[in-house]
C-alpha cells in the first residue's frame, strides 16, 4: 500500500504505517451510530444545585485555588475564517458591495457575478443579509477605529476617523472596505488565528479574546497567592507572535505572576484521507494528504499539561468584563463541584479497605456511584473480589463537570443518556452528527432535548496518588466521524478523532451541572460582537 517515499512522509509525520492503515480501514468501516436512550434533563442526567449547594461549591472552589491547584486551558487553534465567512464570500463575489445591491440580494434576486455569465445569484441572500448588517453596524465594531486608520492608508489621517466609515458604504466603496478588514496590507483579519481578533472595547484601546482570557484568569485565580497558569493550543506558525501578544497582555497585572505555555497540535494527530475508493488520497505531485484530526487530537495536548483541576473554555467564549463578572460564580461551581467529586471518591476508596461488612458497603457505594454519575452497573455480579475491582477501577478515572445551558437554538451537541451493546447506561456528550435520525426513536430523543453543551467544563486531571492520569485509556475509540471533505475540487474521506468532550472523555467520571444562558456568550460570526456580552466600551 504505501511506496518508500510514503514511509519517508509517514515517518515524518510521526505516523506508524499500522496506524495509517488503520485509519483507511475505519475510513471504511465507518462508525456506529450513538444509541440515544433519552435526553438528560434536570433531574435525570443533569443536576441543578441550589443557592445552597452553589455556595459549598465555590468554598471548594476557594480552597484548591489558595493550593494551587487550578489552571486553565484553552483550545485556540481555530482561524478567524469562519467567524468572517459571510464577509469573505461577498469579497470574492466581484460585485461592489453597495447598500442597494446587499438589499436586492438580501431578498433573493439573482445577479451574475462580475465578469461571468450565471443563472445563480452571485451571493448567497443569507450572506448578503450579514454583509448588510455588518455595513450598517461598520462604525459599532471594537476594530472600527483601526479599520479607519488601515483604509486611510499612507495618507494623512482623515480627521473624521471613524465617523466617515459609514459614508464610505454609502459611497458604494464596501468592496474596499472588506478588502481592508480581511486582507493584508490591510487588518488580515481573515488569515489570523480567532483569538487574535479584537473583540472588546475599552477606554484604553481594544482587546482581544488572548488577552480577555488572561483576564478572566486573574479575576478567577489572582486572589490565592499562587502562580496564575494557563496553558493555550495555538495554530503553527503564530507562536512568537501570541507569545508577545500575551506578555503585553500580562503587564497590566503586575500584583500577580503567571505562567503560560502554548502548544500546537502535533503532526501526529493528522490522519491520512481516502480517495472514494478507499485508498490513500495523494496531492497532484503524488505525495500522501493529511487532515487535522477535529479537536479530539487536542486530548494529547490537555494529558501533556499534566495539570491538576483544569477549567477548560473555548477561545471565542469570552464576554467583555463588566459582563462576565456575572459568569464567575457559575465557572467556581464548576470547580467546586469537581473537588467536592474528588471527596466523594477518597471516602468510597477509605471504605472499600475497611474489613467488616464488606457486602453491605459495597452495595451502598455503587447505589452513590451510580447516582452521583449515572452510570449503571451491572447487579448480576455476586463474587465480591469482582465488585471490588470493578469499583476500583471505576473510582479510578479523571472527573469532568460539564456546565450545561438551556437550548435556546444554538447548534451544537448535548447531554444525553445512551445505551450501549451491552445495555448498560451512561451520561454523554452526543452531537447530531453521530445519531441516526432517520430512526424514529432516535429522532425523538433529540427533539426532546433541553439543554446542549457550551464547552465550559472543570476537569481533575490526577489519580488518589496525586499522579497524572493517562488520558489515553478512558477514549471511546468507536466515536469518530468520517466527513466528506474536497480537495482541488476531488472528493475525499476524512476522519476525524474522538472529540475532545466528546468519545475522548467518554470514559470519565462525569456529572452535567445546569449553568444559565448568560454563562455562553461565543462569537461565531463578527455580527456577534454587536451582542450585548461584547458591545459597547467601558474603562
Amino acid at each position: 500500500m504505501f511506496s518508500r517515499e510514503d514511509l519517508l512522509q509517514l515517518q515524518r509525520q510521526g505516523v506508524t504505517p499500522e496506524v495509517a492503515r488503520h485509519q483507511l480501514e475505519r475510513i471504511q468501516r465507518g462508525f456506529p451510530r450513538i444509541a440515544l436512550d433519552r435526553p438528560c434533563t434536570v433531574g435525570d442526567g443533569l443536576l441543578r444545585l441550589d443557592a445552597e449547594g452553589r455556595q459549598g461549591c465555590v468554598d471548594a472552589f476557594d480552597r484548591a485555588r489558595d493550593a494551587g491547584r487550578i489552571s486553565k486551558f484553552v483550545p485556540a487553534s481555530g482561524a478567524a475564517t469562519r467567524m468572517f465567512h459571510a464577509l469573505l464570500s461577498a469579497h470574492g463575489s466581484g460585485l461592489e458591495l453597495t447598500t442597494e445591491r446587499l438589499e436586492a440580494l438580501a431578498e433573493g434576486a439573482s445577479e451574475e457575478r462580475s465578469g461571468e455569465s450565471s443563472s445563480e445569484p452571485a451571493l448567497d441572500p443569507k450572506d448578503a443579509r450579514l454583509v448588510s448588517r455588518f455595513f450598517r453596524a461598520i462604525d459599532q465594531f471594537p476594530f472600527s477605529e483601526e479599520l479607519a486608520e488601515a483604509l486611510a492608508g499612507n495618507e494623512s489621517a482623515d480627521p473624521r476617523g471613524v465617523a466617515r466609515l459609514p459614508q464610505l458604504v454609502r459611497e458604494g466603496r464596501g468592496r474596499w472596505i472588506l478588502e481592508t478588514v480581511l486582507r493584508e496590507p490591510g487588518l488580515g483579519f481573515a488569515s489570523l488565528p480567532k483569538g487574535l481578533i479584537p473583540f472588546h472595547l475599552y477606554t484604553d484601546g481594544p482587546r482581544t479574546p488572548f488577552a480577555e482570557h488572561v483576564a478572566e484568569s486573574h479575576e478567577l485565580l489572582g486572589d490565592g497567592g499562587a502562580p496564575i497558569r494557563l496553558h493555550f493550543t495555538v495554530p503553527p506558525g503564530f507562536e512568537e507572535r501570541i507569545r508577545s501578544h500575551l506578555e503585553e497582555a500580562t503587564h497590566e497585572f503586575l500584583d500577580s505572576r503567571f505562567e503560560i505555555e502554548l502548544s500546537i497540535q502535533s503532526p501526529s494527530t493528522d490522519t491520512l484521507a481516502a480517495d472514494p475508493d478507499g485508498a490513500p488520497f495523494r496531492s497532484s505531485d503524488g505525495r500522501l494528504v493529511f487532515r487535522p484530526g477535529g479537536h479530539g487530537a487536542l486530548l494529547a495536548n490537555l494529558s501533556a499539561l499534566e495539570g491538576d483541576l483544569v477549567l477548560v473554555k473555548n477561545i471565542d467564549n469570552i464576554a467583555r468584563r463588566a459582563f462576565r463578572r456575572r459568569q464567575h460564580h457559575y465557572r467556581k461551581v464548576l470547580a467546586g463541584l469537581v473537588v467536592q467529586l474528588e471527596e466523594h471518591i477518597a471516602r468510597w476508596r477509605s471504605a472499600l479497605d475497611e474489613g467488616d461488612q464488606l457486602d453491605a458497603r459495597i452495595g451502598a457505594i455503587e447505589r452513590a456511584y451510580s447516582a452521583t454519575f449515572c452510570r449503571t452497573i451491572d447487579p448480576g455480579v455476586e463474587d465480591l473480589e469482582k465488585r471490588v475491582r470493578r469499583l476500583r477501577g471505576l473510582l479510578d478515572r479523571p472527573i469532568r463537570v460539564c456546565g450545561m445551558v438551556r437550548n435556546e437554538g444554538e447548534p451544537g451537541g448535548g447531554p444525553f443518556w445512551v445505551r450501549h451493546p451491552d445495555g448498560s447506561l451512561d451520561i454523554q456528550i452526543v452531537e447530531l452528527s453521530q445519531v441516526d435520525r432517520s430512526d424514529s426513536t432516535q429522532r425523538d430523543a433529540v427533539e426532546r432535548a433541553t439543554h446542549f453543551n457550551p464547552v465550559d467544563l472543570a476537569v481533575s486531571l490526577r489519580d488518589g496518588r496525586r499522579e497524572p492520569y493517562d488520558l489515553s485509556r478512558f477514549v471511546d475509540e468507536d466515536t469518530g466521524i468520517v466527513a466528506s471533505k474536497s480537495d482541488g475540487g476531488r472528493p475525499l474521506s476524512a476522519l476525524e478523532l474522538p472529540g475532545l468532550w466528546n468519545g475522548s472523555m467518554a470514559a470519565w467520571n462525569t456529572v452535567f451541572l445546569e449553568i444559565p444562558i448568560e454563562t455562553f456568550t461565543p462569537v461565531k460570526t463578527v455580527l456577534d460582537l454587536q451582542r450585548d456580552p461584547h458591545r459597547g466600551s467601558e474603562a
